[in-house]
């Protein structure tokens, strides 16, 4: 449908749409678009495009529809094969595709020749043979326990009456030996974590819990439960830690950046730490403008917490003599657990 939206759209803009045409109306568009619609078991139908392809120059609708066939039938032949079908019956099995809608496209198969009550019985005998069986039951049974959902007894109708109850004691047992195991303590905390982290509603999460066995209930509801109120204190102090090393980050870089003036010229300074040197970058408002002069200045270094350091506080008297936008000053007293650093102009000498 989105195809033949843009492919109509197209037809309103012939003029930048010339692949567009070629693509789809023309011998070679015409033939895979048979070939993906017999992919897809899709009926036969060429004037799905060669509606569209009328006011398109150059187009032979008859052309169109006698190449479309060729795709069509080349593709059907090798799907209309008893050992193609078998392979989609087992893929069907694969995917508990119970809807057998394959089987009923197989009249299709009679555009090539092929025999349909012939491969509807190859194809049906097949899914019985892998998906009508103890195993495959007794795999749903313990799919379906694991997931905590309800018992589901509609596959079985897929399979022949005389198999049903057989079939449905298998899973049944299956379901409820698996249960002991879904039920578990440490399933439960899992699916506890699991669900805090996406924000699912423990209530929510307690309607699978309370299809434990009435035995387990119980417990199943308060491991669940403890599970899940510890994750999302877990959850809350990660982000309240994150959101802290936020404002200390936040906290830092306002710390490091200092405004102050020298010689009626206006400098910011932005310190930063790297090991135990601290480097504070002098920067002048005016990039024309220099300076040239004597200061006593304060370094003061941070932890990672926001307390000062030991050693922290330190005086320099420093001689700047700059022109230009920018310049540095480097002091090497920071200790070991210094994170950030700050430059005070003390006075000007």
């Amino acid at each position: 449908m989105k195809t033949i939206l843009a492919f109509t759209f197209c037809l309103t803009l012939l003029s930048s749409c010339a692949s567009i045409e070629d693509k789809y109306c023309h011998s070679d568009g015409a033939k895979n678009t048979g070939k993906f619609d017999a992919t897809k078991w899709q009926p036969f139908t060429p004037e799905k495009f060669g509606h569209h392809c009328k006011e398109v120059k150059d187009f032979n609708e008859q052309s169109f529809s006698t190449t479309y066939q060729q795709g069509y039938e080349e593709v059907m032949k090798t799907q209309c094969t008893p050992e193609n079908i078998k392979i989609l019956a087992k893929s069907a099995v694969t995917k508990n595709d119970t809807s057998h809608r394959l089987a009923g496209n197989l009249n299709l198969c009679s555009k090539v020749g092929g025999n349909e009550k012939k491969l509807k019985k190859v194809y049906l005998s097949t899914f019985d043979k892998s998906f009508c069986i103890k195993e495959k039951f007794n795999s749903l049974g313990v799919q379906d326990s694991n997931a905590l959902n309800e018992q589901n007894h509609t596959f079985l109708n897929a399979c022949s009456k005389r198999v049903r109850t057989k079939l449905k004691r298998s899973y049944q047992q299956a379901y409820r030996k698996q249960m002991k195991f879904a039920c578990a303590p440490v399933n439960l905390n899992q699916l506890a974590v699991k669900d805090a982290k996406n924000k699912l509603p423990m209530a929510e999460g307690l309607i699978l819990v309370k299809r434990c066995p009435s035995k387990l209930q119980s417990n199943a509801i308060a491991s669940y439960s403890l599970a899940y109120n510890q994750e999302q204190k877990n959850i809350q102090n990660l982000e309240y830690t994150k959101k802290l090393e936020e404002q200390l980050k936040e906290q830092r870089v306002q710390n490091s950046r200092q405004d102050f003036a020298l010689g009626g010229k206006k400098i910011t300074s932005f310190c930063k730490v790297k090991g135990t040197e601290a480097t504070s970058t002098l920067k002048l408002a005016d990039s024309s403008s220099s300076y040239s002069g004597r200061a006593k200045f304060r370094w003061e270094y941070y932890r990672e917490d926001g307390s000062m350091a030991d050693n922290s506080i330190q005086d320099d008297f420093i001689n700047l003599s700059y022109y230009g936008a920018e310049d540095e000053i480097t002091n090497w007293m920071a200790t070991s657990d210094t994170v950030s650093c700050k430059l005070l102009l003390i006075k000007q000498l």
